[in-house]
Protein backbone atom coordinates (compact mmCIF):
# COMPACT_ATOMS: atom_id res chain seq x y z
CA UNK A 1 0.00 0.00 0.00
CA UNK A 2 1.89 3.21 -1.17
CA UNK A 3 0.60 6.67 -0.07
CA UNK A 4 1.45 10.52 -1.08
CA UNK A 5 4.35 10.82 -3.88
CA UNK A 6 4.88 7.45 -3.74
CA UNK A 7 1.52 7.20 -5.08
CA UNK A 8 0.39 9.44 -6.61
CA UNK A 9 3.58 11.95 -8.23
CA UNK A 10 1.82 15.12 -9.59
CA UNK A 11 3.72 17.77 -11.12
CA UNK A 12 4.49 20.77 -9.88
CA UNK A 13 2.01 22.64 -11.91
CA UNK A 14 -1.05 20.59 -10.17
CA UNK A 15 0.09 21.80 -6.66
CA UNK A 16 -1.82 18.97 -4.76
CA UNK A 17 1.22 16.97 -3.92
CA UNK A 18 0.71 17.84 -0.08
CA UNK A 19 -3.32 17.70 -0.42
CA UNK A 20 -3.30 14.54 -1.47
CA UNK A 21 -0.74 13.37 1.41
CA UNK A 22 -2.94 14.80 3.99
CA UNK A 23 -6.07 13.28 2.18
CA UNK A 24 -4.12 10.14 2.04
CA UNK A 25 -3.58 10.03 5.99
CA UNK A 26 -6.94 10.72 6.92
CA UNK A 27 -8.47 8.16 4.84
CA UNK A 28 -5.81 5.58 6.30
CA UNK A 29 -7.00 6.92 9.86
CA UNK A 30 -10.00 6.25 8.56
CA UNK A 31 -10.14 2.42 7.43
CA UNK A 32 -7.43 1.28 9.54
CA UNK A 33 -9.43 2.89 13.03
CA UNK A 34 -12.61 0.14 12.10
CA UNK A 35 -12.22 -3.39 13.93
CA UNK A 36 -11.48 -5.96 11.36
CA UNK A 37 -8.45 -7.41 8.86
CA UNK A 38 -5.82 -4.79 7.88
CA UNK A 39 -5.47 -6.09 5.09
CA UNK A 40 -8.44 -6.22 3.67
CA UNK A 41 -8.85 -2.32 5.16
CA UNK A 42 -5.51 -1.32 3.08
CA UNK A 43 -7.21 -2.33 -0.04
CA UNK A 44 -10.59 -0.26 0.83
CA UNK A 45 -7.90 2.35 1.33
CA UNK A 46 -6.36 1.57 -2.29
CA UNK A 47 -9.55 0.91 -4.28
CA UNK A 48 -10.92 4.29 -2.60
CA UNK A 49 -7.91 6.55 -3.20
CA UNK A 50 -6.94 4.94 -6.51
CA UNK A 51 -10.15 6.73 -8.53
CA UNK A 52 -9.42 10.43 -7.02
CA UNK A 53 -6.10 11.08 -7.35
CA UNK A 54 -5.41 9.49 -10.85
CA UNK A 55 -7.82 11.79 -11.54
CA UNK A 56 -5.53 14.94 -10.28
CA UNK A 57 -2.62 13.11 -11.49
CA UNK A 58 -4.11 13.30 -14.88
CA UNK A 59 -5.34 17.01 -14.52
CA UNK A 60 -1.32 17.85 -14.09
CA UNK A 61 -0.17 17.68 -18.12
CA UNK A 62 -3.69 19.74 -18.71
CA UNK A 63 -2.70 22.43 -16.35
CA UNK A 64 1.12 22.70 -17.12
CA UNK A 65 0.36 23.01 -21.46
CA UNK A 66 -2.09 25.98 -20.13
CA UNK A 67 0.31 27.89 -17.97
CA UNK A 68 3.45 27.16 -19.72
CA UNK A 69 2.23 27.40 -22.90
CA UNK A 70 4.20 29.63 -25.72
CA UNK A 71 1.82 29.86 -28.09
CA UNK A 72 0.66 33.55 -28.33
CA UNK A 73 -3.12 32.50 -29.06
CA UNK A 74 -3.67 30.14 -26.41
CA UNK A 75 -2.08 32.74 -23.83
CA UNK A 76 -4.26 35.37 -24.96
CA UNK A 77 -7.64 32.83 -24.45
CA UNK A 78 -5.98 31.78 -21.60
CA UNK A 79 -6.12 35.28 -19.86
CA UNK A 80 -8.87 36.77 -21.77
CA UNK A 81 -10.41 34.12 -19.72
CA UNK A 82 -9.27 34.41 -16.56
CA UNK A 83 -10.02 37.96 -16.74
CA UNK A 84 -13.72 37.94 -18.18
CA UNK A 85 -14.78 35.33 -16.17
CA UNK A 86 -16.42 36.43 -13.06
CA UNK A 87 -14.39 35.08 -9.58
CA UNK A 88 -18.00 33.91 -8.49
CA UNK A 89 -18.74 31.62 -11.25
CA UNK A 90 -14.89 30.95 -10.95
CA UNK A 91 -16.21 29.77 -7.39
CA UNK A 92 -18.94 27.88 -8.08
CA UNK A 93 -17.03 25.86 -10.52
CA UNK A 94 -14.67 24.54 -7.76
CA UNK A 95 -17.26 24.09 -5.18
CA UNK A 96 -18.50 21.46 -7.67
CA UNK A 97 -15.38 19.61 -7.66
CA UNK A 98 -14.92 19.80 -3.72
CA UNK A 99 -16.62 17.13 -2.90
CA UNK A 100 -16.19 14.41 0.14
CA UNK A 101 -12.63 12.41 -1.03
CA UNK A 102 -13.74 10.35 2.08
CA UNK A 103 -17.65 9.91 1.59
CA UNK A 104 -17.23 6.45 0.78
CA UNK A 105 -14.77 5.86 3.88
CA UNK A 106 -17.12 6.88 6.28
CA UNK A 107 -19.92 4.75 5.00
CA UNK A 108 -18.67 1.04 4.82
Amino acid sequence: TLLGDAAHPVLPHTAQGAALAMEDAVALGLVLGRPGDPAAALRRYEAVRSKRTRQVVRAGPRIAALTTTRSRVRRSLRDAAIRLLPGMMLSGALRLHARDPHARLRNP
